[in-house]
C-alpha cells in the first residue's frame, strides 16, 4: 500500500543522562545534567513517516527541510530506515530550503522527561510553497495523512496545499494540535482530546463530513460521526479499554497519537471496519507508551501482543 505524509516534518532531539549533585560554576549555581547518550529521531509528520515504514507502507513524505536539523532527519534518520528510501524518487517529495523545526528533550536514565526546548519553524516561502502543490499534484497513492504540527502559524499546511490535497485520489486522515477543522473534507479527523477542544465552528468552519476520532489516553478511542455528535458525546464506535489493563508504571506518552494513527490507516487500508481499526490503533498507542525516550517504530508483533492483551486472540 501507498500512503503521502504531507506535514510539517520535524527532528526529535533526546538527551539522556542524570543530575549528579553538581552546580556550575556560573554565579547562578545551576544543577548540572550530565548527558550520556544522544538520539534523533523523526517529530510530528516525520514521527508518522517512520511508524508507517516501519509496519510496512510504502511511505510518500512530502514537504521541507533545512538547516543542520533537516540534514540529520534526512540522511541519518531516515537513511536508517530503509523502506523509506526504496524508490529514489520518494526524495523528490521533500524540498530543500525551509528550516527544520526540532525539538529538544532531556529525559533521565529510568525514562523521565524533564526539560524540553523548541526551535520553531518559520513562515513558509512562497516559492516552496508552489513547488509543493505541483508535487502533491503528481501524488497517486492509496491514502494521504496530512500532519500539522506547528503550532506557531508558520507550518506548511496552507490553504493552498489543502485544496491540492483534496483534489487527488485516496482516502485522506487529517490530524492537528490547534486547527483540526481544516479538516472538513478529509475521511477521517484524528484528534486527542484536549486538540478536540478546539474544534470551533464558527471561526474555522465545520466538521460534518469527516468522521472524528477522539483518542482518551489509556482509556482508549471512540469515533464520532460528527461535530454535533462529539460535543454531545454520542459515539456510533467505541473502543475503550478497562481500568484493570491500564499501564500503571513509569512511562512516557511521547509518539503514542502517531502510533494509533499508523495502525488504523494500515488496518483500514486492509479493509478493516472501523471498530477493529480503533482496536489496532489502541494497541499500536500503547506498544508506544511501553518505550522510553520518547516516540519509536514498532513492529506488527510487538502491536499484536498489546491487541492480544486487550482484546483476546488476533483474527486479522
Amino acid at each position: 500500500m501507498k500512503i503521502a505524509v504531507v506535514g510539517d516534518h520535524c527532528l526529535d532531539i533526546d538527551y539522556i543522562g542524570e543530575y549528579d549533585g553538581l552546580m556550575s560554576r556560573e554565579i547562578e549555581r545551576l544543577p548540572v545534567f550530565n548527558c550520556s547518550s544522544v538520539r534523533y529521531s523523526g517529530g510530528g509528520a516525520a514521527n508518522i513517516v517512520q511508524l508507517l515504514s516501519g509496519l510496512g507502507a510504502e511511505v510518500y513524505p512530502a514537504g521541507a527541510y533545512g538547516d543542520v536539523e533537516g540534514e540529520i532527519l534526512m540522511d541519518k534518520v531516515w537513511q536508517a530506515h530503509e523502506g523509506i528510501w526504496d524508490n529514489e524518487e520518494t526524495v523528490d517529495w521533500m524540498i530543500e530550503g525551509q528550516p527544520t523545526p526540532s525539538f529538544i528533550k532531556y529525559y533521565q536514565g529510568s525514562g523521565q522527561h524533564i526539560f524540553r526546548m523548541n526551535k520553531k519553524s518559520e513562515p513558509l516561502k512562497l516559492t516552496i510553497e508552489a513547488q509543493l502543490i505541483e508535487n502533491i499534484g503528481q501524488l497517486a497513492v492509496d491514502a494521504i495523512i496530512v500532519a500539522d504540527y506547528d503550532e506557531t502559524g508558520n507550518g506548511i499546511v496552507t490553504f493552498g496545499i489543502l485544496d491540492a490535497i483534496i483534489k487527488r485520489p485516496g482516502l485522506k486522515f487529517g490530524t492537528s494540535r490547534t486547527r483540526p477543522s481544516v479538516f472538513g473534507d478529509f475521511d477521517y479527523v484524528v484528534l486527542s482530546e484536549k486538540e478536540s477542544q478546539k474544534c470551533d465552528v464558527e471561526e474555522y468552519g465545520d466538521l460534518d463530513e469527516p468522521q472524528l476520532i477522539i483518542t482518551k489516553g489509556a482509556d482508549g478511542a471512540c469515533m464520532y460521526s460528527d461535530l454535533f455528535y462529539m460535543r454531545h458525546d454520542r459515539p456510533h464506535e467505541i473502543a475503550l479499554i478497562d481500568k484493570d489493563k491500564h499501564l500503571t508504571k513509569d512511562i512516557g506518552i511521547c509518539g503514542c497519537g502517531d502510533s494509533f494513527l499508523s495502525a488504523f490507516v494500515i488496518k483500514k487500508l486492509e479493509g478493516l471496519d472501523d471498530l477493529e481499526c480503533l482496536r489496532w490503533g489502541n494497541a499500536a498507542g500503547r506498544a508506544q507508551a511501553r518505550k522510553l525516550y520518547g516516540a519509536h517504530t514498532l513492529t506488527w508483533q510487538e502491536i499484536g501482543m498489546e491487541y492480544t492483551d486487550l482484546y483476546g486472540m488476533v483474527t486479522a
